[in-house]
C-alpha cells in the first residue's frame, strides 16, 4: 500500500508477505491503528516525510526488514505497539524540525539487530521495553557527512526498559555518510 501527501486512517488489516514494504507513506498524515503487518521484504511500515502520524495498537512482526522505519517526520507519535522478530524494530532517520516524534510504551523484542536505532534524529523515547534483541536494546548514532556538520541524536529518554539484549543500557556511536 503505497500512500501520498493525504490525511488517512488505515485500521484493523492484515498485511502478509509484502514483496517490498508492506505500508508506505510518502508525506501526509496517517493513523494506523490495530493492523498486523508479517513478512515485508522492505519495511512492515516506511514514512518519509510525513508529519503528525499516529501508529498505534499494531502487532508488526517476522518481516525480514525493518518493523517501522520514519525517515524526516515530526510530530508524530508510535505507542502501543507489538514488534518482535524483525531485523531492526523502530529506526528513525533525521528527524525534522518541529514538534519531535514520540516513541512511547511499544513491546520490541526479538529483534535480530537492534530494538530501536536513532541515526540523526531527537525524539521522545519513552517508556517503552526493548528486550531479548540480538543487537542494541535502544542505539544512539550521530550522523557524520563527509562535509558539513554533525547531526547530533540527543533523544529524551525516560522510563524505557531495555534487559536482556546483546547490549543493554544506550548503545552510542557515529554513523558516517
Amino acid at each position: 500500500m503505497v500512500l501520498a501527501n493525504l490525511p488517512l486512517t488505515v485500521e484493523r488489516n492484515e498485511f502478509v508477505g509484502s514483496s517490498h514494504n508492506a505500508i508506505t507513506l510518502l508525506g501526509g498524515q496517517l493513523t494506523l491503528r490495530a493492523n498486523k503487518v508479517r513478512g515485508a521484504r522492505g519495511a512492515a511500515v516506511f514514512l518519509d516525510g510525513a508529519d503528525h502520524v499516529v501508529i498505534a495498537d499494531n502487532e508488526i512482526g517476522d518481516n525480514p526488514g525493518t518493523g517501522i522505519f520514519v525517515r524526516a517526520a515530526a510530530g508524530g507519535v508510535v505507542q502501543h505497539n507489538r514488534i518482535y522478530r524483525n531485523n531492526y524494530g523502530i529506526v528513525e532517520v533525521y528527524g525534522k524540525q518541529g514538534p519531535p516524534l514520540t516513541l512511547e510504551d511499544n513491546l520490541i523484542f526479538s529483534q535480530h539487530l537492534d530494538g530501536v536505532l536513532i541515526i540523526g534524529a531527537s525524539p521522545v523515547i519513552r517508556a517503552n521495553r526493548t528486550v531479548n534483541n540480538s543487537g542494541a536494546g535502544i542505539k544512539l548514532l550521530d550522523a557524520v557527512p563527509h562535509t558539513g556538520a554533525r547531526i547530533r541524536s540527543t533523544p529524551l529518554l525516560e522510563g524505557n526498559v531495555v534487559a536482556g539484549n546483546a547490549t543493554d543500557g544506550i548503545a552510542r556511536g557515529d554513523y558516517a555518510l
